[in-house]
């Protein structure tokens, strides 16, 4: 139903997927490199990896905050639980709720577990730690893949000219969810449209020449 999508977390998370429509979809190439997920806590909390999960339960709830039934991070925390032996509940809930159930748990000083994905605006504004999975269920970094639909390069050469081109680094992307999360922040577009004037030299970079 689109034609292209920019958040294909390759070689782990989306994999699934991009076996499922292989034949449907064309690759586009790397637009973010060193993308990372798994379980996060906050800073003050005194565990550092999933192995130790297993021995809090009380001091946790027995309750792991998770998002979005059926994508890749709920398959993998599955995954995780099972491998791991973790007796917790799996908790599903939206993007925005697991960050409101972060900030409410480390107002209160609560030992809290979540599911959590960087780059994400919430590692900018709360003090959270990934849990070292050892296995590893959750895989190690992994690069963000702009894909398209089979037939965009036909219909549309010069934006598929463009997305190959597309990419931020580290601190490009985590400054302009930075504007787009900021309290203050208006419409989303309109930031961007901002961040794009503050980086010019960098939009110029994706735009292929004569366009």
């Amino acid at each position: 139903k689109a034609d292209v999508f920019l958040d294909a977390w390759l070689p782990t998370t989306h994999d699934p997927f991009m076996r499922k429509y292989e034949g449907q979809i064309i690759e586009l190439g790397v637009n973010y490199s060193g993308a990372r997920m798994g379980l996060v806590v906050p800073g003050y909390v005194t565990i550092d990896s999933i192995t130790q999960l297993g021995a809090q339960k009380e001091a946790f709830g027995g309750q792991i905050i998770a998002v979005d039934h059926g994508s890749g991070i709920m398959v993998m925390t599955d995954s995780a639980v099972a491998a791991y032996q973790l007796d917790y509940e799996i908790i599903e809930t939206t993007a925005p709720a697991m960050v409101s159930a972060l900030r409410e748990a480390i107002l209160n000083r609560q030992w809290v577990v979540a599911t959590a994905w960087q780059p994400h605006p919430i590692f900018d504004q709360l003090d959270l730690k990934f849990l070292v999975d050892t296995m590893p269920v959750f895989g190690t970094t992994e690069n963000i893949h702009t894909i398209g639909r089979k037939g965009l390069e036909a219909d549309k050469p010069e934006v598929v000219q463009f997305l190959r081109t597309y990419r931020l680094s580290q601190e490009q992307l985590s400054g302009l969810m930075r504007m787009i999360a900021d309290p203050q922040a208006g419409d989303p577009e309109n930031e961007a449209r901002a961040w794009m004037v503050l980086n010019r030299e960098v939009v110029d970079t994706w735009v292929p020449a004569g366009l």
